[in-house]
């Protein structure tokens, strides 16, 4: 177990460090900085997609359209029939004279309808549902039943936005993955360096019989300071670019108003900072279990 006096040794060498290599702690930082913010990005961006793929089929709503020649008496019927299915929400009645009111409004002033001797519309039932996972079994079911004409919603659209959320997803997990490694490993250099301009005082250290969790504990705390601040940079970025694009796309506010990723700003800090101090740890790990054996100790001092 360290002591209060190894940890404060460990500090002062690990900050002692990064102000000698401060060119390589900075590079390596700014990466880690560039690459948490891409990352996050991905990230949010996945999420926001996937949260609005879940919004759309409540906001498109679903018109099923009941066969003329079904009695208007059973209209009512067949509306508590279609709210007590699962993933159902609300269900609103629209009868034959309110619809043909509704798209005559539709049409403005620009298009007359005064020569049109009959209601050609349809009755119909507006469904919005509650499960939305479960429209396309909505659909299904309602479509074989014998009063049913047809059923109309924005399932292209909505299809659209699962497909742009995997291409998201596996885009992002790709790109994240590779830039995550390519920081790995420039953090792993910096740390690298310190480690052999300090080869022959290490050596020395463990000669005497030094604790090797002293000897390892600059590096860790190096890495996670580089990785740390980092991930706080990142942060900064993740937010000010989201100002930026949220005042860039004020006009299509009735379209992004769905590409809410539902995260806090400190749950964002939160787990960049996270990330960032985990990745510092691991990159000093690889460094330090490649680096610091006994043979290529040996081979450093001869």
């Amino acid at each position: 177990m360290l002591s209060l006096t190894s940890i404060e040794f460990a500090l002062q060498e690990a900050f002692g460090n990064l102000v000698r290599n401060r060119l390589m702690a900075l590079a390596a930082m700014l990466t880690a900085a560039v690459s948490l913010a891409v990352c996050a990005g991905f990230a949010v961006s996945a999420l926001s997609i996937r949260r609005a793929t879940e919004k759309l089929p409540q906001q498109f709503e679903m018109a099923v359209f009941i066969k003329r020649s079904t009695p208007p008496k059973l209209h009512e019927g067949l509306r508590e029939k279609v709210q007590k299915m699962p993933g159902v929400g609300t269900v609103e009645y629209i009868s034959q004279e309110r619809g043909w009111k509704e798209f005559q409004k539709s049409l403005g002033t620009e298009i007359s309808t005064e020569d049109v001797t009959y209601n050609p519309a349809l009755a119909c039932l507006r469904v919005v549902m509650k499960q939305p996972e479960k429209a396309a079994e909505i659909e299904r079911q309602l479509s074989k039943m014998p009063e049913i004409e047809s059923v109309v919603w924005e399932k292209n659209a909505v299809r659209m936005f699962h497909r742009i959320s995997r291409v998201v997803s596996v885009g992002g997990l790709a790109a994240g993955f590779a830039l995550l490694l390519g920081t790995i490993l420039v953090i792993g250099n910096t740390i690298r360096l310190g480690i052999y301009a300090r080869r022959g005082e290490i050596a020395i250290m463990r000669m005497v019989g030094a604790n090797p969790a002293l000897v390892r504990l600059p590096f860790v705390i190096e890495g996670m300071v580089i990785a740390g601040l980092g991930a706080v940079l990142a942060a900064v970025i993740i937010r000010v670019t989201g100002n930026y694009l949220a005042e860039a796309t004020a006009a299509f506010q009735s379209v992004t108003r769905f590409f809410d990723s539902g995260l806090k700003p400190w749950e964002l800090w939160a787990g960049l900072t996270a990330l960032g101090l985990i990745l510092g740890f691991l990159s000093s790990l690889v460094s330090i279990r490649r680096y610091l054996k006994e043979e290529a100790f040996e081979r450093s001092v001869r």
